[in-house]
C-alpha cells in the first residue's frame, strides 16, 4: 500500500477536517436543537466521504485506491437519509421522522455499503476498475455496475425531496431569517453542483 503527494489532497483534507470538527460541534453543543442530530450525521458523512477520497487519489495502485473506494461508502449511504431527517427537522415535519421510517429508508445504503465492501465477489457496484495516469493524478477509473445505479437513483430522489422540502420552507420564512436562507439554500445546492461536475 503506497501513497503519493498531490495538491489536490489539500481541499479534501481541509473539507474533511473542518467537517469533522462542525459535526462534533453540532453534537455536543446543540444536540436538543431540532435537527442537530441529523445535521451532525450529515457533516459526519461528508467528513468520511472527503478524507475517504483523498486518500483514494494519493493511492500508489489500484489496491488501495479501491480500498479507499470502498470506505467511502460509509459515508456515502449516509448522507442522503439524513439531509432528508434534517430537512423534514427543520421544516417542522417531525411527525414523519419516527425510528421506522429512518430504518426503512436505511435498506438501500446498508445494502449499497455491504455490495461496496464485497463488490470483488460480484461486481455489482464497480464492474471494473483501472488506473488513469492520463490527468492531474493517478486516478482509479471506474465503469459502475448495476447496483451503484439503483442506490444513485434512490440517493437522488431523497436529496431532491429534502432540497424541495428546504426551498419550500424557505420560500414561506425567508422574510424571517434571510441570512440563514441563504446560507442553507447554499448549502443545499452546492452537493448538486458537486455531483454534475464529477459526473
Amino acid at each position: 500500500m503506497g501513497y503519493l503527494f498531490t495538491p489536490y489532497l489539500i481541499p479534501l483534507a481541509l473539507v474533511a477536517m473542518l467537517s469533522a470538527g462542525l459535526a462534533l460541534y453540532a453534537w455536543s453543543h446543540r444536540r436538543t436543537a431540532a435537527g442537530a442530530p441529523s445535521l451532525a450525521a450529515i457533516l459526519l458523512a461528508v467528513a468520511v466521504w472527503s478524507l475517504g477520497y483523498a486518500l483514494e487519489i494519493a493511492g500508489a495502485d489500484l489496491d488501495t485506491k479501491l480500498l479507499w473506494g470502498k470506505l467511502q461508502y460509509a459515508g456515502i449511504v449516509v448522507l442522503p437519509v439524513a439531509w432528508l431527517a434534517f430537512a423534514l427537522h427543520y421544516s417542522q415535519r417531525t411527525r414523519w421522522i419516527t425510528n421506522r421510517s429512518l430504518l426503512l429508508l436505511q435498506i438501500i445504503p446498508t445494502l449499497t455499503l455491504l455490495l461496496a465492501l464485497t463488490n470483488d465477489w460480484h461486481r455489482l457496484i464497480w464492474s471494473n476498475t483501472t488506473l488513469d495516469p492520463d490527468g492531474p493524478f493517478l486516478a482509479m477509473h471506474v465503469m459502475y455496475g448495476p447496483w451503484f445505479w439503483v442506490h444513485f437513483a434512490y440517493s437522488y430522489v431523497l436529496l431532491l425531496i429534502g432540497t424541495g422540502i428546504i426551498i419550500r420552507t424557505l420560500a414561506h420564512n425567508v422574510h424571517v431569517y434571510r441570512r440563514q436562507a441563504i446560507v442553507l439554500l447554499a448549502a443545499a445546492l452546492a452537493p448538486w453542483f458537486g455531483n454534475i461536475l464529477y459526473f
